[in-house]
């Protein structure tokens, strides 16, 4: 529901879908824009392809004030559209390389000096088809999951604070030291190669 600005009361909102005619409509029943519908319509066009059609309903007769909030449901729509389809995409890229190397046994990885490691932070790493990285914390080199467990989301440019990284999708916070969980849900990070040192130089090695 498109709100008032600093309009934060809460909202009842009740989704109906019918999946046989690919179409569902979300009713806002309580709160702000009580009785406006949002129905959306989904029409399968190619295998990579597929038309929506949104139609805005709120409880309004004056011209003016529906262009007004016409023209605010058209531009969170379209962000929002936007939004989903770049995580449907990066999640389609990440099941699509875990589907690709399953049957791959990981290998150790050379990454160079310890120095040249260093200056070349954060850095991003594949191994066995999954994506880690590497970051600095405290003055030590931890290895940890590029990849939300949640709906894969990417954590490449996730920054570290306090030794914890969130998830820029849907906020799911983790420990880069140990994977766990430090937002309560129960989702930990995939288990990270080991960093050792080989003749000199930095590797990583299956866990």
């Amino acid at each position: 529901m498109v709100n008032q600005p600093g309009d934060s009361r809460p909202q009842v909102i009740e989704v109906r879908a019918d999946r046989a005619a690919g179409a569902y409509v979300s009713a806002t029943v309580e709160g702000p824009g009580a009785g406006s519908e949002v129905r959306t319509r989904l029409t399968p066009l190619a295998a990579d392809r597929t038309g929506i059609d949104v139609a805005f309903h709120v409880p309004e007769s004056d011209p003016a004030r529906l262009a007004v909030i016409g023209g605010r449901y058209r531009a969170i729509y379209e962000r929002l559209w936007d939004e989903d389809e770049a995580m449907m995409v990066e999640r389609e890229r990440a099941l699509a390389a875990r589907r690709a190397n399953r049957a791959t046994t990981p290998e150790t990885v050379l990454l160079g000096s310890p120095d040249a490691v260093r200056g070349a932070l954060p850095r991003l790493v594949e191994v066995g088809g999954e994506r880690f990285r590497i970051v600095e914390v405290d003055g030590e080199l931890v290895v940890h999951a590029a990849t939300c467990p949640h709906w894969l989301g990417p954590l490449d440019n996730a920054k570290v604070v306090d030794g914890c990284v969130r998830c820029p999708w849907h906020d799911y916070a983790f420990d880069v030291r140990t994977g766990e969980s430090r937002d309560g849900r129960g989702l930990r990070l995939a288990t990270p190669p080991r960093l050792v040192t080989v003749e000199g130089q930095l590797a990583l090695v299956p866990a």
